[in-house]
Protein backbone atom coordinates (compact mmCIF):
# COMPACT_ATOMS: atom_id res chain seq x y z
CA UNK A 1 0.00 0.00 0.00
CA UNK A 2 1.44 3.52 -0.82
CA UNK A 3 4.54 1.55 -2.18
CA UNK A 4 7.36 3.11 -4.57
CA UNK A 5 10.13 1.30 -6.49
CA UNK A 6 9.02 -1.78 -4.91
CA UNK A 7 10.63 -5.07 -6.00
CA UNK A 8 8.49 -8.52 -5.53
CA UNK A 9 10.92 -11.40 -7.09
CA UNK A 10 13.08 -10.66 -8.98
CA UNK A 11 15.10 -12.66 -12.15
CA UNK A 12 16.71 -15.50 -11.33
CA UNK A 13 14.92 -18.75 -10.04
CA UNK A 14 16.28 -18.40 -6.49
CA UNK A 15 14.78 -14.39 -5.89
CA UNK A 16 11.01 -16.07 -7.27
CA UNK A 17 8.44 -15.47 -4.38
CA UNK A 18 5.69 -18.55 -4.18
CA UNK A 19 2.58 -16.70 -3.07
CA UNK A 20 -0.85 -18.86 -2.49
CA UNK A 21 -3.31 -19.41 0.36
CA UNK A 22 -4.03 -15.62 1.40
CA UNK A 23 -7.80 -16.21 1.14
CA UNK A 24 -8.47 -13.00 -0.92
CA UNK A 25 -5.76 -11.43 -3.21
CA UNK A 26 -2.47 -13.13 -2.99
CA UNK A 27 -0.35 -10.58 -4.01
CA UNK A 28 -1.95 -6.57 -4.29
CA UNK A 29 -0.61 -3.70 -5.05
CA UNK A 30 -2.44 -0.58 -4.09
CA UNK A 31 -1.46 3.19 -4.26
CA UNK A 32 1.93 2.58 -5.48
CA UNK A 33 4.31 3.38 -8.17
CA UNK A 34 7.31 1.96 -10.16
CA UNK A 35 6.25 -1.64 -8.53
CA UNK A 36 8.24 -4.48 -10.31
CA UNK A 37 6.54 -7.73 -9.87
CA UNK A 38 8.67 -10.85 -11.36
CA UNK A 39 9.09 -14.36 -11.53
CA UNK A 40 6.80 -15.38 -9.30
CA UNK A 41 4.59 -18.71 -8.88
CA UNK A 42 1.17 -17.13 -7.60
CA UNK A 43 -1.41 -20.38 -6.49
CA UNK A 44 1.57 -22.75 -8.02
CA UNK A 45 4.25 -25.10 -6.29
CA UNK A 46 7.63 -24.69 -6.75
CA UNK A 47 7.67 -27.79 -9.12
CA UNK A 48 4.73 -25.84 -11.18
CA UNK A 49 1.64 -27.91 -10.46
CA UNK A 50 -1.26 -26.55 -9.08
CA UNK A 51 -1.57 -26.20 -5.27
CA UNK A 52 -5.09 -28.14 -3.91
CA UNK A 53 -8.01 -26.16 -3.31
CA UNK A 54 -6.92 -22.95 -3.66
CA UNK A 55 -9.35 -22.03 -7.03
CA UNK A 56 -11.85 -20.13 -4.56
CA UNK A 57 -9.30 -17.61 -3.91
CA UNK A 58 -10.50 -14.07 -5.42
CA UNK A 59 -7.48 -12.80 -7.45
CA UNK A 60 -3.86 -13.83 -8.14
CA UNK A 61 -2.34 -10.69 -8.41
CA UNK A 62 -4.81 -7.34 -7.79
CA UNK A 63 -3.18 -4.01 -8.98
CA UNK A 64 -5.52 -1.55 -7.95
CA UNK A 65 -6.32 1.90 -6.29
CA UNK A 66 -9.43 3.51 -4.86
CA UNK A 67 -11.25 5.81 -7.48
CA UNK A 68 -9.21 9.05 -7.73
CA UNK A 69 -5.63 8.30 -6.80
CA UNK A 70 -4.81 5.78 -9.65
CA UNK A 71 -1.62 3.34 -9.60
CA UNK A 72 0.90 3.98 -12.18
CA UNK A 73 3.98 2.74 -13.35
CA UNK A 74 4.15 -1.01 -12.47
CA UNK A 75 5.71 -3.51 -14.01
CA UNK A 76 4.36 -7.24 -14.01
CA UNK A 77 6.57 -9.47 -16.20
CA UNK A 78 7.06 -13.08 -15.98
CA UNK A 79 4.92 -14.33 -13.09
CA UNK A 80 3.11 -17.78 -13.15
CA UNK A 81 -0.63 -17.16 -12.44
CA UNK A 82 -3.04 -20.28 -11.20
CA UNK A 83 -5.62 -21.84 -9.34
CA UNK A 84 -7.75 -18.16 -8.60
CA UNK A 85 -10.77 -16.92 -9.50
CA UNK A 86 -9.24 -14.30 -11.71
CA UNK A 87 -5.26 -14.69 -12.77
CA UNK A 88 -4.94 -10.46 -12.63
CA UNK A 89 -7.40 -7.73 -12.23
CA UNK A 90 -5.89 -3.63 -13.35
CA UNK A 91 -8.52 -1.60 -11.57
CA UNK A 92 -8.21 2.27 -11.61
CA UNK A 93 -4.61 1.46 -12.91
CA UNK A 94 -3.07 4.01 -15.90
CA UNK A 95 0.99 3.41 -17.63
CA UNK A 96 1.09 0.05 -16.01
CA UNK A 97 3.11 -3.38 -18.43
CA UNK A 98 1.97 -6.69 -18.19
CA UNK A 99 4.24 -8.53 -20.09
CA UNK A 100 5.70 -12.16 -19.89
CA UNK A 101 2.85 -13.70 -17.66
CA UNK A 102 1.48 -16.78 -18.02
CA UNK A 103 -1.86 -17.08 -16.92
CA UNK A 104 -3.77 -20.51 -16.76
CA UNK A 105 -1.02 -22.80 -17.77
CA UNK A 106 1.81 -24.05 -15.75
CA UNK A 107 4.91 -22.56 -15.99
CA UNK A 108 6.31 -25.09 -19.12
CA UNK A 109 3.03 -22.87 -21.15
CA UNK A 110 1.85 -26.13 -21.99
CA UNK A 111 0.18 -27.76 -19.17
CA UNK A 112 -3.48 -26.69 -18.26
CA UNK A 113 -3.83 -25.42 -14.66
CA UNK A 114 -6.44 -23.36 -15.33
CA UNK A 115 -7.88 -19.97 -13.40
CA UNK A 116 -11.92 -19.28 -13.22
CA UNK A 117 -11.41 -15.95 -15.10
CA UNK A 118 -8.14 -14.68 -17.13
CA UNK A 119 -7.38 -11.29 -16.79
CA UNK A 120 -9.52 -8.03 -16.25
CA UNK A 121 -8.80 -4.24 -16.99
CA UNK A 122 -11.16 -1.97 -15.38
CA UNK A 123 -11.51 1.70 -15.19
CA UNK A 124 -8.04 1.72 -16.52
CA UNK A 125 -6.33 3.50 -19.19
CA UNK A 126 -2.98 3.76 -21.31
CA UNK A 127 -1.91 0.00 -19.99
CA UNK A 128 0.39 -2.51 -22.26
CA UNK A 129 -0.58 -5.76 -22.00
CA UNK A 130 2.31 -7.81 -24.05
CA UNK A 131 4.49 -6.38 -26.74
CA UNK A 132 5.41 -6.12 -30.32
CA UNK A 133 6.55 -8.86 -32.29
CA UNK A 134 10.25 -8.90 -34.22
CA UNK A 135 10.47 -8.93 -37.63
CA UNK A 136 10.43 -12.82 -37.35
CA UNK A 137 7.40 -12.49 -35.91
CA UNK A 138 7.84 -13.60 -32.69
CA UNK A 139 6.14 -12.32 -29.93
CA UNK A 140 9.07 -10.83 -27.76
CA UNK A 141 6.75 -9.15 -24.56
CA UNK A 142 3.29 -11.47 -24.92
CA UNK A 143 2.07 -13.09 -22.22
CA UNK A 144 0.24 -16.33 -22.35
CA UNK A 145 -3.42 -16.71 -21.28
CA UNK A 146 -5.27 -19.75 -21.48
CA UNK A 147 -7.16 -22.67 -19.94
CA UNK A 148 -9.45 -20.22 -17.69
CA UNK A 149 -13.22 -21.02 -17.49
CA UNK A 150 -14.68 -18.12 -17.94
CA UNK A 151 -13.06 -15.98 -21.12
CA UNK A 152 -8.92 -15.00 -20.84
CA UNK A 153 -9.37 -11.35 -21.40
CA UNK A 154 -12.44 -9.07 -20.40
CA UNK A 155 -11.99 -5.17 -20.47
CA UNK A 156 -14.30 -2.64 -18.71
CA UNK A 157 -14.66 1.04 -18.87
CA UNK A 158 -11.26 1.02 -20.25
CA UNK A 159 -9.21 2.96 -22.93
CA UNK A 160 -6.03 3.35 -24.97
CA UNK A 161 -4.59 0.52 -23.38
CA UNK A 162 -2.40 -1.55 -26.23
CA UNK A 163 -2.90 -5.42 -26.20
CA UNK A 164 -0.81 -6.84 -28.85
CA UNK A 165 1.93 -9.58 -29.41
CA UNK A 166 -0.14 -12.32 -26.62
CA UNK A 167 -1.53 -15.82 -26.80
CA UNK A 168 -4.97 -15.83 -25.99
CA UNK A 169 -6.68 -19.36 -25.47
CA UNK A 170 -3.97 -21.41 -27.11
CA UNK A 171 -0.22 -22.98 -25.23
CA UNK A 172 2.85 -21.71 -26.12
CA UNK A 173 3.61 -22.97 -29.50
CA UNK A 174 -0.17 -21.94 -30.40
CA UNK A 175 -1.18 -25.35 -31.56
CA UNK A 176 -3.01 -26.19 -28.89
CA UNK A 177 -6.26 -24.21 -28.34
CA UNK A 178 -8.50 -24.84 -24.67
CA UNK A 179 -12.42 -24.34 -24.55
CA UNK A 180 -13.88 -21.57 -22.20
CA UNK A 181 -17.00 -22.09 -20.68
CA UNK A 182 -17.99 -18.58 -21.88
CA UNK A 183 -15.74 -16.96 -24.32
CA UNK A 184 -12.44 -16.18 -24.78
CA UNK A 185 -12.82 -12.34 -24.27
CA UNK A 186 -14.45 -9.45 -23.84
CA UNK A 187 -13.56 -6.27 -25.32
Amino acid sequence: DSSVGTIVGGNADADRNLIAGAGTDDLEVSRSTGVLVRNNYVGVSASGGLLSGLIARATGIFDHNDTQNFVTANTFDRNVIDGTAAGIIQGYGDGNTFTRNVIGLAPDGLTPLGNLFGFLIQNSNNNLVGGPTDSLGNRLDGNLIADNRFGNLQLDQASGNKIEGNYFGTDKSGARQFQVADNNSSV
